[in-house]
């Protein structure tokens, strides 16, 4: 195997994110640390300075263990230092805002009614008064409006709220999400409550690549045409989701091919490969033509990186191939793990909660993945012919990928691709033309024939790769979904791969105990898991806004019980349930309407009048109240009421020792009309999801 002093950085990177990875599971760090931080930066000097006259391996620890005890407690305290929840300056200090003054920090996203965008606040009024402050927001600005631009100055009325945590179970955390951003707060903010007052971008050369995202988005919408290759085109090479369909989206997922509809390392490899193709006659004209080739590379990579208006994703991958680029301008064939390290070690100094992104991680996984499996699956099967060849290398490619982040995408997304080493091949290849052929069009967009000639190349291009997402997607089982890993499930995994590539590659016994012990324990975990599972019953009332549902949980049997628009949308129940019928490994859904039951069927109706029933799920009656009363009376007591829609609308009595339950259909005013009557409630959309049984 390979000496760990070939990869210093390597060693570097871990121990950087060893210490911030410590720092976000302690939230905090000791003023001792600093004492410690300096006393092992000053033995690590020491060491380098005067020679150890000992053994070679000795020599190295004595060296080495100081210097990444440095780098790891820099980790530690540098995360700490960015961190700004406790900043004394920070806008959250600062009780009794009426108004603030916030500056657009980010690119604004569409969604159907609002804009996202955050922003920084600069100034708050308080006690008559305005002040400066810091601390970011994101906000919600309510449509109709103009688009806002990077750099708009608002003046809002109110004052930001804390971000929210997960109201239902296995929903995803955004303000975790938020939390590793340094945004804490949240607005949602309706059109009559700000105003922008005027446009004054905090980075000019951010404000540039805004101007030229818009620039070239302009020219998609309007050479493309088509709603679907438009939306893709916009996606693929701008970065930006917002014209993206919601089927097509669930199409590239269950093909295996959503990676592609993220600006990524894979856009910005294809782009550097083609660089290299098409400058490669320059290197012919000795060492001037190496520099030009070098300085042309350059300024095209992040040349694309400001068309994406510098998204992480794009820097992460443009400072990887700069250092590629510079390496081998410097006649120095470059370590392609020092590299990638290098570069996440640089990009963690400059911002160290990216190790918390799961672009961050999957980003990197599959690169290092890429380097180090590919070539040796490649070696599996050796093809003569080159179309043979070339799709074999693909399909090796995407395997190693795919194997070295499936546990983490299982993790995060709770699903996996069925077709993905039929179908990869198929959309790098045709990535490798799309990103080219795009970004070609958009740069002589100006010529009129040949700009004609390429936007027709561009759309058919964008029509195939669309095809092939949606045709895969109609495939038989395209999607096993609801999996589900834990955190720890996960390490194991990685830990059991990383065994039996080491056993398989050094034929040590050692590595095949570890991994025996690592296969025993997940399997074992997993059979205990299926048996709870099998017994489990219960039932959940969702929080979802301006909706009613119902989960009812029998062992791996799941029965929905929701309103009319959700059971004609389904996916409005993907973000705020999948994760927990994932969690609780659901096998069998039924969705059912409301006013679909009837006596005798599934879920047992006991009994009915007008708006209200009564139905058998476990451990308690439940009342659904979907109509406004005067007061309910039941011979069950205690029970549940379910108080949902119109129906909140009218506070009433119902039996004693039972609970009231408003779920996310009922507005927040006519809640805070319950609890003014003195009625005790449950409102989901305050307390989160009600959950019997389990």
């Amino acid at each position: 195997m390979k000496s760990w002093t070939r990869f210093p950085f390597v060693r570097y990177a871990v121990a950087l994110a060893a210490g911030i990875t410590a720092f976000i599971l302690a939230e905090t760090a000791h003023r001792m640390l600093w004492g410690l931080w300096a006393a092992t930066g000053a033995i690590s000097i020491f060491f380098l300075l005067k020679p150890v006259r000992t053994g070679r391996v000795r020599a190295d620890l004595f060296r080495g263990v100081p210097a990444l005890s440095f780098v790891f407690l820099g980790g530690w305290l540098l995360a700490d230092a960015r961190s700004e929840r406790d900043d004394a300056t920070h806008f959250q200090q600062f009780p009794g805002i009426d108004a603030y003054e916030a500056v657009l920090v980010s690119q604004p996203e569409s969604r159907p009614t609002y804009f996202r965008v955050f922003a920084e606040v600069r100034r708050i009024h308080r006690a008559g008064t305005w002040q400066s402050v810091t601390g970011r927001v994101l906000l919600s600005l309510e449509k109709p409006i103009p688009r806002p631009r990077y750099g708009d100055v608002l003046l809002v009325q109110g004052a930001p709220q804390p971000a929210k945590g997960p109201l239902n179970p296995g929903e995803f955390d955004y303000r975790r999400y938020l939390r590793f951003q340094q945004v804490f707060h949240r607005d949602f903010v309706k059109f009559h409550r700000f105003r922008t007052i005027k446009n004054d971008p905090p980075w000019r050369i951010i404000d540039w690549a805004c101007r030229a995202n818009r620039h070239a988005d302009s020219v998609l919408v309007a050479r493309l045409g088509d709603r679907r290759e438009y939306g893709v085109a916009k996606a693929v090479l701008l970065g930006v989701r917002d014209d993206l369909d919601a089927d097509l989206m669930r199409a590239y997922s269950a093909s295996g091919a959503i990676h592609v509809l993220s600006v990524s390392g894979l856009h910005v490899g294809i782009l550097f490969l083609t660089l290299g193709f098409l400058l490669n006659f320059l290197k012919k004209r000795g060492r001037s033509g190496l520099w030009t080739v070098v300085v042309l590379k350059l300024l095209i990579l992040w040349g694309y990186a400001l068309l994406t208006g510098l998204s992480p994703a794009v820097l992460r991958s443009a400072a990887m191939f700069s250092l590629f680029t510079l390496a081998e301008a410097m006649q120095r064939p470059p370590s392609g793990y020092n590299v990638l390290f290098a570069s996440a070690f640089g990009l963690l100094l400059f911002d160290p909660f990216l190790l918390a992104s799961a672009g961050f991680q999957l980003s990197y996984l599959a690169v290092g993945g890429l380097m180090y499996l590919q070539p040796r699956i490649e070696r599996w099967w050796l093809v003569e012919n080159k179309p043979g060849r070339w799709l074999w290398k693909v399909t090796a490619t995407a395997l190693a990928a795919q194997v070295v982040t499936f546990p983490l995408a299982v993790y995060y997304f709770h699903q996996f691709p069925v077709y993905f080493l039929l179908v990869n091949p198929a959309v790098i290849g045709l990535a490798a033309l799309v990103v080219p052929l795009g970004l070609g069009f958009l740069m002589f967009e100006w010529m009129p024939f040949v700009s004609d000639f390429l936007a027709e190349l561009t759309r058919a291009a964008f029509w195939l790769l669309n095809e092939v997402a949606v045709q895969t997607e109609r495939l038989p089982h395209a999607i096993w979904s609801n999996l589900h890993l834990t955190a720890a499930e996960t390490l194991g995994v990685y830990g059991l791969m990383g065994s039996l590539l080491a056993l398989f590659y050094t034929r040590k016994k050692s590595y095949a105990w570890v991994a025996a012990a690592l296969a025993v324990t997940l399997s074992g975990y997993a059979v205990v898991r299926k048996e709870i599972q099998h017994r489990q019953n219960g039932l959940i009332i969702h929080q979802i806004p301006k909706h009613t549902a119902l989960s009812w949980v029998d062992g791996n049997t799941l029965t929905v019980l929701a309103d009319s628009e959700i059971v004609q949308r389904p996916r409005l129940l993907d973000y705020a349930c999948a994760g927990f019928w994932a969690e609780r490994g659901i096998r069998y859904m039924k969705l059912t309407r409301f006013d679909s039951l009837q006596r005798g069927g599934e879920v047992r109706i006991e009994a009915a009048e007008g708006g209200v029933f009564i139905a058998g799920f476990p451990r308690q009656p439940l009342v659904v109240i979907a109509q406004p009363l005067r007061q309910f009376y039941s011979q069950r007591s205690p029970l549940v009421a379910l108080v949902r829609g119109q129906a909140g609308r009218w506070v009433f009595s119902i039996p004693e020792n039972s609970a009231v339950v408003l779920d996310g259909s009922v507005t927040p005013r006519q809640a805070a009309r319950w609890r003014e009557r003195g009625q005790p409630v449950y409102a989901t959309a305050d307390r989160g999801a009600w959950i019997v049984g389990f």
